[in-house]
């Protein structure tokens, strides 16, 4: 009986052809083409503006350069963690103090040794008091800092006994990569007072003679360089 039933189906099987087989079969699905990866949207690229020169006021230093450039990518881009706050965009009165920065005002909200480095940091002062800007170059937004030469020459006192003036100059004693601590304040304030050096106290390693020892410069009792911080009035040492 179930030899009969298998012919059966042979026989319907073949009677209906190959045609009407293929005809019973499912059609193939196609997938569909797979989306396009989403773009990434490039940041809108910043016009910043020049820098910003801040002139040296009576605690020294010489002027300080600002330049957006650098803070801004510090900020992640964000003018709004400095404008209009802590510092006016259009207006801006460009004057400060190390008092106020010392109470967390201005340069100071950031610049409090935690954040960025201290504004009483006086390893960090060449960091913002660099001199004067470059001008800048054609097609070239901002301008860029000259190198650092420090501050105005200093005039000191002739005291009795001198062969004459003396005339310290920031420039040849480290200038851009001077460390301002090496000598201020513990063997100068940070503002000239006039008054004339003590010749016997520089011989027992106080002021010029720290470094002026006959080692790590040439001695202040050495007679062969005399010259070389002494001039006569209108000479340059």
């Amino acid at each position: 009986m179930c030899r009969m039933a298998h012919g059966a189906a042979l026989v319907v099987l073949l009677a209906l052809g190959p045609g009407s087989l293929i005809l019973s079969l499912p059609a193939k699905t196609e997938e569909p083409p797979a989306a396009p990866a989403p773009k990434t949207q490039e940041p809108p690229e910043l016009r910043l503006p020049p820098d910003l020169v801040y002139e040296g006021g009576a605690e020294g230093g010489g002027a300080v350069i600002f330049r957006h450039t650098t803070h801004a990518a510090l900020a992640g881009n964000n003018c709004l963690e400095c404008h209009p706050q802590l510092f006016k965009i259009l207006h801006s009165e460009r004057k400060t103090s190390h008092d106020e920065m010392g109470a967390g005002k201005a340069c100071g909200a950031c610049h409090d040794g935690k954040k960025a480095f201290g504004v009483t940091d006086t390893d960090s002062c060449q960091n913002c008091h660099t001199g004067v800007p470059a001008p800048a170059k054609p097609g070239e937004g901002a301008s860029s800092a000259a190198p650092r030469a420090g501050p105005k020459d200093v005039r000191l006192a002739q005291s009795e006994g001198s062969p004459g003036t003396v005339t310290f100059r920031h420039s040849s004693h480290g200038g851009a990569t001077a460390k301002c601590a090496r000598c201020h304040p513990a063997l100068f304030p940070m503002q000239a007072s006039g008054k004339p050096l003590d010749y016997a106290a520089m011989l027992q390693g106080a002021t010029c003679g720290t470094c002026h020892n006959g080692k790590e410069a040439f001695g202040v009792d050495d007679s062969d360089h005399c010259e070389r911080c002494h001039a006569a009035e209108g000479a340059t040492p």
